[in-house]
């Protein structure tokens, strides 16, 4: 009986420690398996690369088992809950249940795709978080976003969240503030080092695609400046060639009184003041006529810049659909 009764006690002891050890490791035996159902594109395996992804980073990214998609299926899957915003790029679905990315098929916005990529793995990674490492890593977001956060662009995105997601901003900053500002503070970076070998080079990333927006926005701002000046230059000159030709009419009328009244001399006397007018009224006009050149010639390039601006836009517009060929 007792040996029967050790065996049946050692029996359950090895089965509570098997349950025990089961429900311990089960998160890891969840990503275990999911990995071994997945294997990354070349294209997903790329993006973790290029943004430096540490072996726990890759992981959470690779249990996500993210995908690149475009159009309606990426709508379907990243629904977007304010339709006037179109910077729907990227969405992560809770309980490592998917990471999906939008394709932007555009050379010059290269970055793009990463920066949205280790955006969505971070949310993968704040999921994995106790209460009170997000309520710690909280603390240091706030701080840094009250006091230390200068980037206007940055302030706006995370402004957009407070308005749309209240309820995950401490989240969304965690995705941003590490993606998108090159200096934090060093309790951030330190967080961050376990996530990124080289954090900046996701950054730059960011930097560069944004530069792009910039260098066309600047341009038309630019050119929009020296089209109000040659705009004012133009009004003030046709005003004065107005004014110029009453005077020239005034004087006409005068020198014709003046030779119908035989005053030969008097009239001479004008005919030199009268073809100085007329010199400076056709210098004038040239002038002028050279300035509206000039400036119809800047609103084609200004129009040809928005054109740009507005279609690299649009190509990270996700609400668009592409129209089909016929």
């Amino acid at each position: 009986m007792n040996r029967a009764f050790k065996s049946a006690s050692i029996a359950l002891f090895i089965f509570l420690s098997l349950a025990i050890l089961l429900v311990s490791q089960r998160r890891n035996i969840s990503d275990w398996y999911k990995l071994s159902n997945y294997n990354a594109p070349s294209s997903i395996s790329s993006l973790a690369t290029q943004d430096t992804f540490t072996p726990y980073a890759k992981k959470l990214f690779y249990i996500n088992q993210p995908v690149l998609i475009s159009g309606a299926e990426f709508r379907n899957k990243c629904p977007n809950s304010d339709p006037t915003s179109s910077e729907i790029l990227g969405c992560y679905h809770p309980i490592m249940n998917g990471i999906y990315l939008y394709i932007v098929n555009e050379p010059t916005l290269n970055g793009v795709e990463q920066v949205t990529a280790a955006h969505e793995m971070l949310h993968a990674a704040w999921a994995r978080l106790g209460s009170a490492d997000k309520e710690k890593l909280t603390k240091e977001l706030n701080d840094f976003y009250n006091n230390d956060l200068t980037d206007p662009t940055v302030k706006k995105e995370i402004a957009i969240y407070q308005k749309t997601e209240p309820g995950f901003v401490a989240d969304e900053m965690n995705s941003t503030f590490s993606t998108e500002c090159a200096s934090l503070t060093p309790i951030l970076e330190n967080y961050y080092k376990s996530l990124f070998v080289n954090r900046q080079a996701v950054v730059s990333f960011s930097n560069g695609y944004k530069q792009v927006f910039k260098n066309y926005q600047n341009q038309i701002k630019s050119d929009d400046a020296q089209l109000n000046s040659l705009k004012i230059t133009i009004n003030n000159n046709i005003s004065n060639i107005t004014s110029q030709l009453s005077s020239i009419k005034a004087l006409r009328a005068q020198m014709d009184n003046l030779l119908s009244s035989g005053s030969i001399d008097k009239y001479n006397q004008e005919v030199l003041i009268y073809n100085q007018q007329i010199q400076g009224y056709n210098s004038l006009i040239s002038q002028t006529q050279s300035l509206i050149s000039q400036y119809n010639s800047l609103v084609a390039t200004r129009n040809s810049t928005a054109a740009i601006f507005d279609s690299l836009s649009e190509k990270l517009n996700s609400n668009l659909s592409a129209l089909p060929t016929k």
